[in-house]
């Protein structure tokens, strides 16, 4: 009976890793629309701002199209990751107006001083996150072309974020906000509103306290901030987070290598091979195997059940696969886990150059056995086959030339019997014609004197080749591989077990006391390679991001000094994401170094926000202290709440229940981790680093530059009485920092 199987798809896989993505994107927007409901109380100030979201993604659709993307799984990553991002302008602006309601405005009045007033620190934010993703949308190389739709695609919905926050967001708040709806909370009841909004004034008194001893020893919160990001940075040379070029993806498949000594028949190779098949069918995870024979190697493609009905890991069951493999005499097995990305996986290869193959192969057998002992190691080949036996036949012209056969005769009589020889074409009509090709019978197992009975036509009859040859035996490579004009020898080995970085590291540390010969020299390849081009790559965006944003910066405040305190709440956003990598057990990869490269653009709004609502108390006549401490009252809760949303958007995509989810969860751990270390510590040190700054620029002299066009004159100063909290934050001790206005 015939069954046909479909032994390999991947695109099952790709379905559902589309198919879990669309569901994050779906679970983000629920929580958001949570976090809203929990700050604002009203079904109306939810809407406002859930409504950001579609109307900016259904835009950013608009340019996908017109740059000729696809929904594949960066561009809806890169969409699932915008949700948190997409309300953070329409947040700022409403809470901005509902702030202007509760003085008294009215609501269309509120909404167009509320857009005003807010504008320069929308724009600032919106910005900071554009510059963030285009030097990453713009590089060069595989990992360029990984995250190019990915970058752009995120550019283009942040863009349309600040169009709907200074248009559709207004406008709705101008038409839908009631003056009644601040007097008492109504949506979520009364009750609750009540209990919130006191449990949130407590926090935000406490703060004011941490924030007006902080400003009066500037010292220690400079020192302690220090300590903290100097121990983040420790776990990496200490090895606590490992590193890889991308996480390896359980995808329900795996192949694995089987390698047999040079001159094994293809019988005894199949025979392992059928050993190897038994083996596997053993293993209660496994569903079905595709076997593929050639030659003294195999390829055995294994395809498992669902992940959801398997009790081991994908590494679990490949480290059981290679300790049954061990029992196969004379077999040589690595199993490998093909990488989606193209690129990654645990594998990695040493190149080793020089003139002399039996030198390079001695070499490269020291190595072999270091290589061995390296903890995550787990299994080298080399591709030096110098044992491959060689039947060769000389042939002898003088004999030749008197029997009258010619050298090209000999050659041609051995290539039809071993090989084949297409004598004629055979033509049906209506058809393509088909090439009739002779070759001898059992060719591969032809003996030597059967070859030297061959006969062989010439002049004087029917001459036998063994009476024009000699046969003799004979030893050579089946490959001879040359790198940079020099020959060379590549070990592959299997890593299992550990972090490739790590393992690489280790390797590199080992192999430095194998003794070489002048001339000769070796270096890692293959998926070293591939991690260390990304990590440069990445880590020169970040460094061009890092630049951009201040440059952002400098000309929307019009000073050099200024932003510099909104540029310290970049580094101590590491402190969390290296900490989320550490405590959830991510490596540092391509994805988790895409996630700090999106930290800058995000932590950069919560100093954005203070420093920006500090120079307009300031330009109403406030003092430095008191203006900064206004304005960590006034900004706390569109902190929050932003911060809030942005980690309830990547909740979803940090838990790795789902298909793909092991490429997706590095992104959301750092997110999460590092806006949460950069709010809490930058509510403190960016008014602090402000203050230091200020009375840097008030000792240079620095002139504040001039004013852009799109500025509104200062407006008056509004009658704000200070709160009893605020009063005491100003108050308590003398001397709020020092050069207060």
């Amino acid at each position: 009976m015939v069954r046909q199987v479909v032994s390999n798809d991947s695109s099952r896989f790709v379905r559902r890793s589309l198919d879990a993505v669309q569901l994050d994107l779906g679970l983000a927007a629920f929580l958001t629309a949570l976090v809203l409901m929990l700050f604002l109380h009203a079904w109306r100030n939810t809407l406002i701002v859930l409504l950001s979201i579609p109307t900016s993604l259904i835009a950013t659709f608009l340019i996908m199209y017109a740059l000729g993307f696809t929904l594949n799984l960066m561009t809806l990553m890169a969409l699932a990751m915008t949700i948190g991002i997409l309300v953070d302008d329409s947040i700022v602006v409403l809470e901005n107006i509902h702030r202007h309601l509760r003085l008294g405005e009215s609501p269309l009045q509120a909404s167009f001083n509320g857009r005003s007033e807010i504008g320069l620190a929308a724009m600032a934010i919106t910005f900071t996150d554009i510059v963030v993703y285009l030097p990453v949308a713009f590089m060069q190389g595989n990992v360029g072309q990984l995250f190019r739709q990915y970058g752009l695609s995120i550019a283009a919905a942040t863009v349309f974020s600040l169009l709907v926050s200074f248009t559709l967001t207004p406008m709705l708040a101008s038409r839908w906000l009631k003056h009644r709806e601040h007097a008492a909370h109504q949506g979520l009841g009364a009750r609750f509103a009540n209990a919130w909004e006191a449990g949130f004034d407590r926090v935000a008194g406490r703060y004011l306290r941490v924030l007006g001893w902080g400003l009066r020893h500037r010292p220690v919160v400079l020192a302690v901030t220090g300590l903290v990001f100097c121990a983040s940075l420790s776990v990496l040379p200490l090895k606590l987070v490992g590193s890889e070029y991308a996480p390896q993806e359980d995808d329900n498949q795996f192949s694995a290598s089987l390698q047999m000594p040079v001159g094994s028949s293809l019988n005894v190779t199949n025979e392992a091979a059928l050993q190897m098949e038994e083996l596997l069918q053993q293993v209660p995870e496994v569903h079905n195997v595709y076997t593929r024979v050639g030659g003294n190697s195999a390829n055995l493609s294994v395809e498992l059940i669902e992940k959801s009905q398997r009790s081991r890991s994908l590494p679990e069951i490949l480290s059981a696969v290679r300790g049954l493999a061990a029992s196969i005499p004379d077999a040589n097995v690595q199993t490998s886990v093909q990488n989606p990305l193209g690129g990654g996986g645990g594998f990695t290869a040493i190149t080793v150059m020089g003139d002399d193959l039996s030198v390079l192969s001695q070499i490269a057998t020291q190595m072999s056995e270091v290589a061995q002992q390296v903890p995550g190691v787990a299994g080298v080949r080399s591709n030096f086959q110098s044992q491959q036996p060689e039947l060769r036949y000389t042939v002898d012209r003088a004999q030749a030339a008197a029997l009258g056969v010619s050298a090209g005769q000999v050659a041609s009589t051995l290539r039809t019997v071993i090989q084949g020889s297409s004598v004629s074409r055979f033509q049906i009509e209506g058809q393509s014609s088909v090439d009739i090709t002779v070759i001898g019978k059992d060719a591969q197992q032809i003996s030597p004197a059967v070859i030297g009975s061959l006969p062989v036509a010439s002049k004087s009859g029917v001459v036998r080749l063994g009476q024009v040859t000699k046969p003799g035996r004979s030893q050579s490579p089946v490959q001879i591989s040359r790198v940079d004009r020099k020959r060379s020898l590549t070990l592959s080995t299997t890593v299992s077990g550990r972090p490739l970085g790590d393992v690489a590291r280790d390797l590199r540390a080992a192999l430095v006391a194998v003794p070489l010969p002048p001339g000769y020299r070796w270096e890692l390849r293959g998926s070293v390679q591939q991690l260390e081009a990304a990590q440069t790559a990445l880590i020169s965006a970040l460094g061009l991001s890092v630049i951009l944003i201040y440059m952002v910066l400098v000309a929307l405040y019009e000073s050099a000094l200024y932003p510099l305190s909104i540029m310290f709440a970049l580094p101590v956003s590491l402190v969390g994401a290296l900490g989320g990598l550490l405590i959830t057990g991510n490596t540092f990869n391509i994805f988790s170094m895409m996630g700090m490269i999106a930290l800058m653009g995000l932590v950069a709004k919560n100093g954005i926000l203070l420093v920006d609502y500090t120079n307009t108390m300031r330009s109403r006549g406030f003092g430095r202290s008191e203006a900064l401490l206004e304005a960590g009252r006034v900004r706390l809760r569109p902190i929050v709440m932003t911060t809030a949303t942005i980690i309830a958007a990547m909740l979803p995509l940090a838990f790795k229940f789902e298909a793909g989810a092991e490429s997706r969860a590095p992104i959301a751990v750092v997110v999460i981790g590092g806006v949460l270390s950069s709010t809490l510590l930058t509510l403190v040190l960016v008014p602090v680093m402000y203050t230091v700054l200020d009375d840097l620029q008030g000792r240079l002299k620095v002139p504040t530059g001039f004013r852009w066009p799109w500025h509104r004159p200062a407006a008056a100063a509004t009658a704000l009485e200070p709160t009893p909290v605020l009063a005491e934050a100003m108050t308590s001790g003398q001397g709020v920092g020092e050069g207060d206005d």
